[in-house]
C-alpha cells in the first residue's frame, strides 16, 4: 500500500537530508508484457499480482486532504508469485529502489531511479491500513517538509 503526496516531487527531494536516514537499496528489472508484469532480481523471477484487499472493496484509490496537503492512498496490494520463465515479447525497465525508514513511523519512503540514476518516482509505503491509521499526520507532514 502506498501514499503519494501531491507536493512531493521526485526532482525536489532533499538528498543530503535523505542521506542521513537509514536506508536499503535494491535493483531489479521490471518486465512488461501481455502476459503480465514481472520483476527480475538477483534472487530470481517473480510475477507481480496486483490485488485489492477484500476489506476495502471498491476503494483501492482514495484521495485525501490534510491541511494544505493533498494525497492519494493506493490501497492495492502487490503480491509476488514465483516464475521460472520470462515472457517472449516484453519491454524491460531497470530500476534502483532506495527505501528510507521514516523516523517514528511504520512508513517507508521509496525513491525509484532509472538506469541513469535519475529519480523517477517517490512514494511512502506501508504494510497495512493500520500502519496508516496509526500515523501521526502532523509529524508525518513535518518530515515531508524536511525532505521536500
Amino acid at each position: 500500500m502506498r501514499v503519494y503526496i501531491e507536493s512531493l516531487l521526485p526532482s525536489n527531494l532533499d538528498t543530503p537530508t535523505l542521506n542521513k536516514l537509514e536506508s536499503t537499496t535494491t535493483s531489479y528489472y521490471t518486465i512488461f508484457s501481455e502476459e503480465g508484469i514481472y520483476k527480475v532480481t538477483d534472487s530470481g523471477v517473480v510475477k507481480l499480482i496486483v490485488s485489492n484487499d477484500e476489506v476495502y472493496d471498491n476503494f483501492s484509490m482514495v484521495s485525501m486532504k490534510h491541511g494544505k496537503h493533498n494525497m492519494t492512498l493506493d490501497l492495492s496490494l502487490i503480491e509476488e508469485e514465483n516464475s521460472f520463465r520470462l515472457p517472449f515479447n516484453h519491454k524491460a525497465e531497470f530500476t534502483i529502489k532506495i527505501v528510507y525508514n521514516v523516523p517514528n513511523s511504520n512508513l517507508r519512503l521509496c525513491v525509484l531511479k532509472d538506469d541513469k540514476a535519475m529519480t523517477t518516482d517517490c512514494y511512502f509505503e506501508f504494510s497495512d491500513y493500520n500502519d496508516w491509521e496509526q500515523t501521526d499526520l502532523e509529524g508525518f507532514f513535518e518530515f515531508v517538509s524536511t525532505i521536500n
